[in-house]
């Protein structure tokens, strides 16, 4: 390393950190006495400019939309050190809010942008030279997690909230404290894109088993937005729990901003199934600005989630129910499907659960009681789906909210999860061709 790239990092007045690979097998840094940020130098050029009008940043690498003419790559890095979670390249905002970038090339689709580009910039160690490329980091963590090559993972990274929900105090890049990590699995749209789609799962469920719906509305030309939410899936946070509808919903638009950087212009849609068709309608109510469109697949009108006993006799000295408390969604595989081999899959699968807190518990009844009903008085194009055999949320309810924007469909012989269930194909197409009839209209 030159003198020159030296002062890069450090004004001149330190030498320049060891760094390695985080995830090489081989020999490591010494353990650091403090904590610190290291900026690595990669060899800057220019990255194509916007394609419209800029967001406020958020905290995560994506791509840019592909250049019209061909350009050089630009990798800005601002790595953590100590590294607060091994084998994991965590990138995030640079100071006074600057962007990490990541080139972009096109697939083979064309008009689509690469989950992760091959000719990126590779990663450069002050003492081992090149290293790994990022984008052969991102397969290897795919290929562990079993997601198929086009879609990609990404990590936001949000700020805690306090138990009513607010952006909490407090916030540390060296140790994470008061940072939390919610994983998005995402996949491009086919050709020119229309729409960018975000699928808000159930409770105790995990984005990724959407996947197939996914890839239905990438051939529809929509991007899609997989997340899991907070203590979901492999997102961070307590198992089951909610600090409340705030969170919830600035999470949700953070999601927005993150697909609004590469589509600014295009029209946001959210889906959701469960609980979260709750927190979808939740998040409309407050921001229907935002929004082209909504659809809600069994929501729940009066959730049943079962609450933790309140301790009896001598065990009230010793144990009181909290916010955080562990309740039980109350789902058995056989409500939610009638298929078999789904029922299986959902009581098989190492990241689906039916626990669910106090706190969220009430939460999601306050959304059920408060924005559900609103759904018809949004101004925007709503599709209800609704099973005609579903135990666990009501189907007359459903029915009821029919008229003006809203556009209600029943499946007959169908349970709570219409997207793992015996006409889950006829479902994904519903809603398609529901929103491509909308987009065109």
């Amino acid at each position: 390393m030159t003198r020159r790239q030296q002062s890069f990092l450090w004004d001149g007045r330190c030498r320049p950190p060891r760094t390695a690979d985080p995830g090489s097998t081989g020999r490591r840094p010494a353990p650091l006495h403090s904590p610190y940020l290291a900026f690595l130098r990669v060899g800057f050029t220019k990255p194509p400019p916007s394609p419209g009008t800029l967001v406020r940043s958020y905290r995560t690498v994506s791509p840019l939309p592909p250049a019209r003419e061909r350009a050089g790559s630009a990798v800005y890095f601002l790595l953590h050190f100590p590294w607060p979670r091994d084998r994991l390249p965590l990138a995030t905002t640079l100071a006074h809010g600057a962007r990490t970038f990541l080139s972009a090339v096109a697939s083979r689709h064309r008009g689509t942008t690469a989950p992760v580009s091959r000719t990126t910039p590779k990663r450069v160690t002050a003492a081992r030279g090149v290293r790994e490329p990022f984008w052969a980091m991102a397969r290897r963590l795919a290929a562990r997690m079993g997601i198929e090559d086009d879609f990609f993972l990404t990590n936001l990274e949000l700020r805690e909230s306090t138990e009513t929900g607010e952006l909490a105090s407090g916030l540390s890049h060296a140790s994470m404290k008061g940072m939390v990590l919610l994983t998005v699995l995402e996949l491009a749209a086919r050709g020119v894109p229309k729409g960018a789609v975000t699928v808000l799962h159930d409770a105790g469920d995990t984005g990724e088993r959407y996947r197939a719906l996914a890839s239905d509305l990438a051939e529809r030309g929509f991007a899609v937005a997989l997340p899991d939410l907070r203590g979901h899936g492999r997102t961070e946070g307590d198992r089951g729990h909610s600090n409340g509808l705030a969170e919830i919903e600035r999470d949700i638009q953070e999601i927005q901003d993150h697909l609004a950087y590469r589509m600014p212009d295009d029209p946001k849609i959210l889906i959701g199934v469960g609980l979260g068709a709750n927190y979808a309608a939740s998040f409309a109510v407050r921001h229907p600005e935002v929004l082209f469109a909504l659809v809600l697949l069994s929501p729940l009108h009066d959730p049943n989630f079962v609450a933790p006993p309140e301790p009896r006799g001598l065990g009230k000295l010793f144990k009181k129910v909290t916010p955080r408390s562990e309740g039980s969604t109350g789902y058995s595989a056989d409500a939610l499907t009638s298929r078999p081999g789904q029922a299986t899959a959902w009581s098989a699968n190492e990241l689906t659960h039916e626990v669910i807190t106090v706190r969220a518990i009430e939460e999601a009844r306050r959304s059920a009681a408060l924005d559900l009903p609103k759904v018809g008085t949004l101004g925007l194009p709503v599709l209800l789906l609704h099973g005609e055999d579903d135990e666990l949320a009501s189907v007359e309810r459903t029915r009821a909210l029919a008229g003006g924007t809203v556009d209600v469909q029943t499946f007959e012989g169908q349970r709570h999860h219409l997207l793992h269930d015996g006409r889950s194909a006829d479902v994904r197409a519903k809603i398609a061709e529901w929103l491509s009839a909308k987009m065109d209209a």
